[in-house]
Parts: structure tokens; C-alpha cells; sequence
């Protein structure tokens, strides 16, 4: 381009015809050539700006959400592991009471599962029938039972287990059965039971 009269910047073109002896010229203003030019980098510019813009504040807005999430997150479950060694404290202290009132039991005191397996023994039981815990736990309770008098306990048990009720108070001690020591010995004995269910399984305490 070049200056025209006017001292503005033009770009030009010219075509000489030697045949007729004529010249043709064509000026227009720079500005006026690159108006559209400008306009669409200008456009694009703008557009790459705001995308750039959009781009870091999302980028920004994500990070500073998830640091909040995390923060979050860090607080419940520090929270939620306090709540559980709370309770695991708690849940300990009392098995322990219960195992020192089954330990100081001066009643025998055990407890069978559904199946008429021995979950639960006390000193009280290993002193009436002459078994440890450690030898009958896992065992038939039928084994501490004289065999003619195995049938009326199954019915027993089934009435307890069918009833509506949970159980027959401690003071209700009018169940007399027979039991059968570690040596022979058959014995006459007077029991409350009780029947209590925990996460779906059903157990019953005799005393």
C-alpha cells in the first residue's frame, strides 16, 4: 500500500491497455480493505478470551469445590470413626458387665441357638454338670439331659419357640427337667427360660 493524496494509506491496483494507450486505477482506503478482517479477529479474540475466561474460572470453581468436598468428607469420617470406637467402647464395656454377671452367676446359667447347640456356658453350669465351657460349647444340649427326659425338653423348646411371648420371666421358675451330669449323675432341677432373637437368629437362655 501507499499514501494517496490525502496522506492516507490506500492499496491500489492498475491495469495499462498499450493498444488503446489507456490506464486503469483502483484505489481503497486500508482501513475500508481490512474492516471485515479486523471484525472477524476481533471476533475470534473475544471468543478465545471468554473461552480462556470460562476455561480457568471452571477450572478454579472445581478445584476449590472439591477442596470443600474433601474437607467434608475428611470431617464425617473422622466423625464417623469416632461415633464407631465410641460404640465399640461401649459395645465392649458391656460384654464385659455381662460376662462378669454370668461369670459370678451362682445360678448355671446357658444358652442354645435354634438348633439346640450350646452357645453360652457358665461356671455355675461347669460346676453342676462337670464340663468346661471350652469342652461343650459347640455341643447338643441333649447330651446334659437323661434320655428319657430328652423328648419333653424338644417340646419345651418348641413351645417357647412358637409362642408369641418373648419368654417366661426369671421368677417363673416352673419348668422341673432332669439333668445329666459329665459323670452320670442324673439330678432334678427347677428353670425359668427365656427366648430372645438377635439380627434374625433366635436363642434361648435357661436359668
Amino acid at each position: 500500500g501507499y499514501r494517496d493524496y490525502r496522506g492516507v494509506p490506500v492499496y491500489g491496483a492498475w491495469l495499462w491497455d498499450g493498444e488503446h494507450g489507456l490506464g486503469l486505477t483502483s484505489e481503497i482506503d486500508v482501513a475500508e480493505a481490512l474492516a471485515t478482517f479486523s471484525t472477524v479477529r476481533l471476533t475470534a479474540i473475544g471468543v478465545l478470551s471468554i473461552t480462556l475466561f470460562l476455561s480457568l474460572g471452571g477450572a478454579l470453581f472445581i478445584l476449590v469445590t472439591g477442596e470443600r468436598t474433601n474437607q467434608a468428607l475428611k470431617k464425617a469420617r473422622d466423625e464417623l470413626e469416632d461415633r464407631v470406637d465410641e460404640r465399640t467402647q461401649d459395645l465392649k464395656k458391656a460384654t464385659r458387665q455381662t460376662e462378669l454377671i454370668l461369670e459370678n452367676a451362682t445360678d448355671g446359667i446357658l444358652t442354645i441357638d435354634d438348633r439346640q447347640v450350646v452357645v453360652g456356658f457358665n461356671p455355675a453350669c461347669e460346676e453342676m454338670w462337670g464340663y468346661s465351657a471350652d469342652e461343650f460349647l459347640g455341643r447338643e444340649i441333649t447330651i446334659l439331659i437323661p434320655e428319657y427326659a430328652r423328648k419333653d425338653h424338644l417340646d419345651n423348646v418348641h413351645k417357647f419357640r412358637d409362642a408369641q411371648a418373648e419368654g417366661i420371666h426369671m421368677e417363673n421358675r416352673g419348668l422341673k427337667l432332669f439333668g445329666l451330669t459329665k459323670n452320670g449323675v442324673v439330678f432334678p432341677t427347677e428353670v425359668g427360660i427365656s427366648k430372645n432373637e438377635i439380627d434374625g437368629e433366635v436363642f434361648y437362655s435357661a436359668f
